[in-house]
């Protein structure tokens, strides 16, 4: 071997220890791995095999495990990552697969290359897989919150075939090394997280999530926050809810690469394809009816679904016109087979798209339903099959989710004298939220036993911009008003938000200004419930004796914010 090395004639021997047919095409990508004494390789067969050493001499044993997740398509690098123990794979169909080697199917999928992967590389010390593509891109990824957290593209053409032919990375230097026809370093730039929690901007959304005890908060930039109710830390957090969000665009609270020159790291600003310009708005959100995935809703029409775990779109909702989304329910049936996503906007329609689950691109709605006058700027779901939705004008329509079809059109009755001799000023009447009120009274069983709806009216309470809190009995066919009060909230100032507790005892009603007000409606459901079932239109409605003041208090600063689910 010195021999050789030093230009001598003595050649170097290799001896073939063993061979085995493990492909069915060419042979792209081989690693060792040491803790399963095994080999793992990549063909142009479109798998990836786990080939174990130990058992290659036993003929009645496949000593190979092969993973099928490429569709056929040609495997170029495969690798192992030690401390997660997972095989990677990827190649030809742009997806990087992490797999458990006892599993059958892919435990994860990273999704973000646009061209066919030819290297791939783990670095266990800092958590991350790092991928190059033919378009000289490489992709870091964080296996912590198994997304990307980079990109860094190598715009220098070369010649003569312009591409990256290698990746590597110098441990003693803490640099990332590309290869074409001169090796290109790139230096790790320790990035510590930012201790401030919270959001940049306004905050459009706070939603409770019952089934994992969390709260997510949503800003119109498109900033999401997952909070741990018990500490008030941040859980977990992500970017480009709005409809931004691309594999690359992060907030890049983990550590980055930035290019060498002259031996020090070169922050080249925000490159085109790291931080792409935000155009949208976040406008919405709310959770599904299984509180497993994020709903949120924007400025350009849209509404998309996220695993709010790993910030991950699972769906995209289309719409033909480009108008804001001001509110979002997830609606089921009674049998619970059909699930809908609804959406209203300031395209004054009520779009209504199919939930057929898994992961897709895009979905186009399935009906679009018309019957406001002006913009539909809140909707509220009652299980099951029935929505609401309220307008600028004051109007709240009841819609049948399965047909389309309107069960009531509620018209707020006029202001009184006394309103409006109070102020010159033409006053809004806008129905800001609209909710149903569960609960207080007898259980129900059957959507279709009418009788039962007879003597328990299913009330839904609306929140409007005069200050005003009017409850109607929306199912099953009177739509009669219930209870018309002024909610005693300050001059001038809109009703944003209306919520009750699940016994339908408590109310918390919330002002433009940020003021909150504490009501006791027990004593109010009790009896319009009790109201028999002849009582119809001529009947008098309830008002503000009979529901009682508990308190109130300065929620926030100003009244400018989203709204709490």
């Amino acid at each position: 071997g010195e021999a050789a090395a030093a230009g001598g004639g003595d050649r170097v021997r290799y001896e073939t220890m063993w061979r085995m047919k493990v492909h069915d095409g060419w042979v792209n990508s081989v690693r060792h791995v040491g803790e399963l004494d095994s080999v793992a390789s990549g063909g142009g067969d479109g798998l990836a095999c786990i080939t174990d050493l130990e058992r290659k001499g036993y003929p009645l044993a496949d000593p190979t495990r092969r993973y099928d997740g490429h569709e056929g398509k040609s495997v170029n690098a495969v690798s192992w990552t030690a401390r997660y123990k997972k095989l990677v794979s990827c190649g030809e169909d742009k997806l990087i697969n992490l797999w458990n080697p006892l599993s059958a199917k892919p435990q994860q999928i990273f999704v973000g290359h646009e061209e066919p992967i030819v290297k791939c590389l783990v670095l266990d010390d800092v958590h991350q897989i790092v991928t190059l593509d033919v378009g000289k891109r490489v992709h870091v990824w964080d296996l912590r919150s198994a997304r990307c957290v980079q990109v860094i593209h190598d715009k220098e053409s070369y010649h003569p075939t312009n591409m990256l032919g290698a990746l590597g990375y110098d441990v003693k230097r803490n640099r990332l090394v590309t290869g074409a026809p001169a090796p290109k370093c790139y230096a790790l730039v320790k990035r510590l997280a930012e201790t401030h929690a919270g959001h940049k901007r306004r905050c459009v959304a706070a939603l409770w999530n019952r089934r994992f005890y969390q709260v997510v908060s949503c800003d119109e930039a498109g900033g999401v926050r997952v909070w741990d109710v018990f500490t008030g830390n941040i859980s977990f957090r992500f970017e480009g809810a709005e409809g931004t969000r691309r594999p690359d665009d992060d907030e890049r609270l983990t550590d980055t690469y930035r290019p060498m020159v002259a031996d020090r790291a070169v922050d080249e600003g925000d490159d085109e394809d790291m931080a792409p310009h935000r155009r949208n708005r976040l406008t919405c959100a709310c959770f599904d009816h299984a509180q497993r995935r994020l709903m949120t809703g924007s400025s350009d029409g849209n509404v998309r679904l996220w695993n709010f775990a790993n910030g991950v779109m699972l769906k995209e909702m289309t719409t033909p016109t480009i108008d804001d989304v001001t509110g979002l329910v997830h609606a089921v049936n009674e049998s619970g087979d059909s699930k809908r996503v609804v959406s209203s906007g300031w395209n004054g329609l009520v779009t209504v798209w199919e939930d057929l689950g898994g992961i897709s691109s895009k979905q186009e709605p399935r009906r679009q339903m018309r019957g406001h006058e002006s913009d539909v700027v809140c909707v509220a779901e009652h299980h099951p099959g029935t929505v609401a939705s309220g307008d600028f004008d004051g109007v709240v329509i009841v819609w049948n989710v399965d047909n389309g079809g309107k069960r009531h059109k509620l018209i707020p009755p006029p202001p009184s004298e006394a309103d409006a001799n109070e102020s010159s000023l033409p006053v809004s009447r806008a129905a800001e939220c609209v909710h149903f009120i569960e609960g207080g009274g007898p259980p129900r069983t059957s959507m279709n036993a009418l009788s039962e709806f007879k003597l328990d009216p299913v009330v839904l309470c609306v929140a409007h911009a005069d200050g005003r809190v009017r409850m109607w009995n929306a199912i099953p066919s009177s739509g009669a008003l219930l209870c018309d009060f002024h909610a005693g909230h300050g001059q001038g100032e809109s009703v944003l938000c209306v919520a009750t507790d699940p016994r339908a005892t408590r109310m918390v009603t919330a002002d433009s200004a940020g003021r909150c007000r504490l009501w006791d409606v027990a004593g109010l459901v009790r009896r319009i419930h009790s109201r028999s079932a002849a009582a119809g239109e001529d009947e008098p409605s309830f008002g503000r004796s009979d529901v009682e003041l508990l308190g109130y208090w300065q929620g926030h600063p100003s009244g400018e914010g989203g709204k709490a689910g």
